[in-house]
């Protein structure tokens, strides 16, 4: 019996230094996969954001804004359309592309937090570029980047803050802040 005792004794002791170390590894490996993650994250949504502003620039290389000229600012005005461009609808389909490639975790929670974490680096990021494009375009981009903002109910407050800017940023640029007055 007494064997029998000091044998258990061992048995546990192995099994408490086991899941110790055990435990130590999914926290190292779970460090690993957030750093990773969030190197991944950043890296794409900077490529992304770098292709959109590639992508509205015109050939020329730079868009003069002259705003003397009224066609210019009947362009500004609101239309009918609010199509964002074609420039962003790739940049998403790219994002879409880069989270399949990642091989996304089935976990739907988990999928849709890496999802909404890309989506908002990747408008944080264009909001700190310069971008030189059709002010109208621009202005319509915006206002679909806004609405998948708050899509997220209120959690973006900072970035849908951004995106007031750089719509304020653009309309000065035109000369439509006067018009809005």
């Amino acid at each position: 019996m007494k064997l029998y005792g000091m044998v258990c004794y061992f048995l546990l002791s192995c099994l408490s230094i086991y899941l110790t170390h055990y435990v130590d590894f999914i926290q190292k490996t779970n460090e690993v996969h957030e750093h990773t993650l969030n190197r991944w994250r950043t890296a794409t949504a900077a490529r992304v954001s770098e292709d959109y502003i590639k992508m509205l620039r015109p050939s020329g290389g730079e868009l003069s804004y002259d705003t003397r000229h009224p066609f210019i600012l009947a362009k500004c005005l609101p239309s009918g359309s609010d199509s964002p461009s074609s420039s962003l609808i790739r940049c998403l389909s790219s994002l879409c592309e880069a989270l399949q490639q990642l091989g996304l975790i089935r976990d739907a929670e988990c999928r849709s937090a890496i999802t909404g974490q890309l989506l908002r680096a990747f408008i944080v990021d264009i909001l700190l570029r310069p971008w030189v494009s059709e002010p109208m375009q621009s202005l319509r981009d915006i206002a679909f980047l806004r609405a998948l903002v708050r899509l997220q109910q209120g959690t973006w407050q900072d970035v849908d803050k951004k995106l007031d800017e750089k719509e304020q940023e653009i309309k000065v640029a035109v000369g439509l802040v006067l018009l809005s007055a």
